[in-house]
């Protein structure tokens, strides 16, 4: 072959740049910045609609399906929706263009939202919009049973016990290298996992925080209505 003949006859010439290489890989290796979990942007927003005594059709039917049309109408770069029905909850996921602003997108989710309260069931609250990010997805999940074990002895096992946490960490003959070599990268990992714990826990005190205005809002308007009606039965 070419290659074979090429390194015979200049043999200095391959060396060097076998040399070069090796120095090259190394720089790059140590130079290169790392991340254990990197930013992966999927432009996904979520539509969290909630009313207590509503089953799933009903949920589909008179919640989902109005939004799924308004979305089409109101919100840009929309590649596809994807929804899901629960007793009371319904869940509408937005999948964007992967180029589309989520601001943007977020935006006009949220006053389409506003203004699709009055065609929704009476006594319907604004949803809960949020982000979707892939960076926060776990890479691994740790499911446990037990025959005659209650959910509560479970939880406890799960968190309390030592027995699960030494399951990943402790050498094993089986496993020990391996083990050893991603210890740091589960450190690392549970360390991100409590702060992005920490948002959700803040997220969700802003959500409840604005629902329980909302919902006291709402309280007044209908007493206002109610009073209004009274005022004009007695006219009469």
């Amino acid at each position: 072959m070419w290659i074979v003949q090429l390194a015979l006859r200049r043999p200095y010439t391959i060396v060097v740049l076998a040399i070069l290489i090796m120095v090259m890989g190394a720089v790059a290796i140590f130079r290169t910045p790392t991340d254990i979990f990197p930013n992966i942007n999927i432009p996904v927003v979520s539509i969290i609609w909630t009313y207590n005594g509503l089953v799933p059709k009903e949920m589909s039917d008179r919640i989902v399906s109005v939004t799924e049309r308004n979305l089409t109408t109101v919100v840009d770069n929309i590649e596809h929706v994807e929804s899901q029905s629960l007793y009371g909850i319904a869940v509408v996921k937005v999948f964007l263009q992967p180029n589309a602003s989520l601001d943007q997108a977020i935006a006009q989710i949220t006053a389409s939202s506003q203004t699709q309260l009055r065609l929704l069931p009476p006594g319907t609250t604004p949803p809960l919009i949020i982000a979707y990010s892939a960076s926060s997805v776990p890479v691994l999940q740790l499911a446990l049973s037990g025959n005659g074990l209650s959910e509560q002895q479970l939880n406890d096992y799960g968190f309390e016990s030592g027995a699960i946490s030494t399951l990943l960490q402790g050498p094993s003959g089986l496993w020990a290298v391996g083990a050893s070599a991603m210890y740091t990268v589960f450190d690392a990992g549970r360390r991100r996992a409590m702060n992005d714990e920490a948002m959700a826990s803040y997220d969700t005190a802003v959500a409840s925080y604005r629902q329980t205005v909302l919902s006291a809002f709402q309280q007044v308007e209908d007493n206002l209505a109610a009073l209004r009606v009274l005022e004009h039965e007695a006219e009469v």
